[in-house]
């Protein structure tokens, strides 16, 4: 990396282009905060994602059974990520609570499914129970997470609409 160059005390009249000093342009602060975030949400709800439920589901069909739906974690991802052209805490709130409510249908129909396992007989509960419990628990952590999740760092939303209009 090349030195620094010291501020040069001849006016900017008599500097060119080259000579001038610039301001290296700053980081945007929130941005880190705001990703991390994200990022952490949607590793607790990484067991749900499809390619977690892949082995469960060719079992559960291998044994006639329906299987589960994997939580959308693209669509998940985007949303998250676009809650930044977010103008006003009611738009927030609402997005939030759609992300809440879609969180709390899978979990009621994972809770259905583990509910209808025990049916098939021991085995299976043992099974489906074991495979879905830990996921309904980390969506359940997910959703206390959710109405707050952004609220430590909300003075970073109101600098993220300046840079993102």
């Amino acid at each position: 990396m090349p030195p620094k160059r010291t501020v040069s005390d001849r006016s900017d009249k008599d500097m060119s282009e080259g000579d001038r000093e610039f301001k290296k342009q700053k980081t945007l602060p929130h941005r880190g905060t705001i990703q991390m975030v994200i990022e952490g949400f949607l590793d607790l709800l990484s067991p749900a994602t499809p390619e977690a439920f892949k082995e469960f589901n060719a079992l559960e069909k291998k044994e006639k059974r329906r299987g589960v739906t994997p939580i959308d974690i693209v669509w998940l991802g985007m949303t998250l990520n676009r809650l930044l052209e977010v103008t006003d805490v009611e738009t927030l709130d609402a997005k939030l609570n759609k992300l809440g409510s879609y969180l709390e249908n899978k979990q009621g129909l994972y809770d259905d499914y583990i509910d209808g396992a025990a049916s098939k007989g021991k085995k299976v509960q043992r099974w489906v129970t074991d495979t879905l419990l830990p996921v309904t628990e980390r969506i359940e952590a997910a959703r206390e997470r959710l109405p707050d999740m952004f609220s430590h760092c909300m003075n970073c939303w109101e600098r993220a609409k300046r840079y993102y209009p």
